[in-house]
């Protein structure tokens, strides 16, 4: 029982940590110069790097900038939050970081490119639209066809008739002997 006890005592201790934590005016203002710091750490090494390297950035500064600080937004707050409800800065540090980085790639799918950057259609885009609009047309058009003549066909109908071949010789006969009698 008493470690039980000793549990809810860490929590509630944890839960009153955390909420002087959020509801300090000095934690907005900490947190602030944090992600600023941090963002400008960022978006520095995230463009100066590969260019030390004889690289161009996979991304524009801008990009780079909008990456850093929504990571460090979301990690700052994070880390903060686990140090002040007990967990060791070498454990709150890093769970901060990871937190920041995967949420900084959940939320970035949500973020719009720069208009310049959106994907411009060409000529050749336009010409393959209208192609596939033109044989959705043509399909159209053969499906209606297709439809009326469903819709108006009719099995055909054989007639069978018997004759009696000697009936057929008296009629040709008696055409070319009209007075002939049998």
């Amino acid at each position: 029982m008493s470690i039980l006890k000793n549990a809810k005592q860490a929590i509630r201790l944890a839960g009153t940590n955390l909420g002087t934590y959020l509801s300090s005016p000095q934690t907005a203002k900490a947190i602030g110069q944090q992600v600023a710091l941090q963002t400008a750490v960022g978006t520095v090494l995230g463009q100066g790097v590969p260019r030390m390297m004889g690289r161009t950035p996979s991304e524009s500064p801008l990009q780079t900038a909008k990456r850093a600080a929504l990571s460090s937004a979301i990690s700052s707050p994070v880390s903060g939050g686990l140090a002040a409800m007990g967990v060791p800065h070498l454990a709150a540090g890093p769970a901060g970081d990871a937190a920041g980085m995967l949420g900084s790639h959940f939320l970035s799918g949500f973020i719009d490119p720069e208009p310049h950057e959106q994907p411009q259609a060409s000529g050749a885009d336009m010409q393959n639209f209208q192609q596939f609009h033109a044989a959705h047309e043509q399909q159209r058009y053969n499906n209606e066809i297709n439809l009326a003549l469903a819709k108006n066909y009719h099995n055909p109908t054989t007639t069978i008739v018997h004759k009696n071949p000697s009936a057929e010789f008296d009629t040709v006969q008696k055409m070319l002997n009209p007075n002939v009698r049998y």
